[in-house]
């Protein structure tokens, strides 16, 4: 494969590859990297393209567009595995810079009808 493909492209380029089957478009795609940044699909056969979906994990996916997500500030926007973690867009990037953190607080007297918590 060509050394492009081993690269996240931040700019006006896109390979486009042909594949034989969904197989080898999956075979290809793990060999250059488990888990690309986006993954475009372009197919008139929805299972197919919900086979290829379920089977790469990727941080975004579009089928049969290109782009578009990262242009919908309703769709969590990153990556995954080598492509980053955490997304942003919206209240997904409040989610990603925040941590909810649970406390649990007690009566400091001792009651034997709070031993247990109740959920």
């Amino acid at each position: 494969g060509s050394p492009l493909l081993r690269e996240e492209i931040f700019g006006p380029l896109l390979p486009v590859v042909t594949f034989d089957s969904f197989d080898e478009a999956v075979e290809t795609i793990r060999g250059i990297d488990s888990t690309p940044l986006a993954l475009y699909v372009f197919t008139a056969d929805t299972a197919a393209a919900e086979s290829l979906l379920q089977r790469v994990q990727s941080g975004t996916a579009v089928v049969n567009d290109c782009v578009l997500q990262h242009m919908c500030h309703s769709l969590p926007f990153g990556g995954v595995g080598t492509s980053g973690h955490g997304v942003c867009h919206g209240e997904w990037s409040f989610q990603t810079f925040t941590f909810p953190r649970s406390v649990l607080w007690r009566h400091a007297k001792f009651d034997v009808d709070q031993t247990v918590p109740v959920p």
